[in-house]
């Protein structure tokens, strides 16, 4: 069993908007951006948020972030199905507040603790 730990994306996107484009893309031509792109294009992201995040605007990076986040579940999820992995899926924000023990408690009986 796998245990997937997953970040709300608005909380990732918002990290991520407070780098600088080469800073968190890379200096080499966004290498980094232009391969989740082509991942994007792929898994058929919205072309408005595509739009915004190739713009120069003061919400690309957020809207990067957004990009970046979904195309990372959805590869993860994609490739958890086809191993056939069982994986139990807990939101961080869980770990965080009321409810731990019976996240935690969802984990060990996952995992047979």
């Amino acid at each position: 069993s796998v245990v997937h730990v997953v970040r709300d994306g608005i909380a990732v996107a918002r990290s991520i908007a407070q780098f600088g484009v080469t800073a968190w893309y890379g200096a080499r031509g966004e290498w980094k951006w232009v391969k989740l792109k082509q991942l994007a294009a792929s898994l058929r992201v919205s072309d408005e948020l595509m739009l915004l995040a190739d713009s120069a605007g003061p919400t690309q990076m957020f809207a990067r972030g957004l990009v970046e986040w979904g195309v990372s579940i959805a590869l993860c999820r994609e490739d958890q199905a086809s191993l056939g992995m069982t994986t139990l899926e807990v939101n961080y924000s869980s770990l965080c507040g009321e409810g731990l023990e019976e996240v935690l408690a969802s984990i060990e009986a996952r995992c047979g603790l």
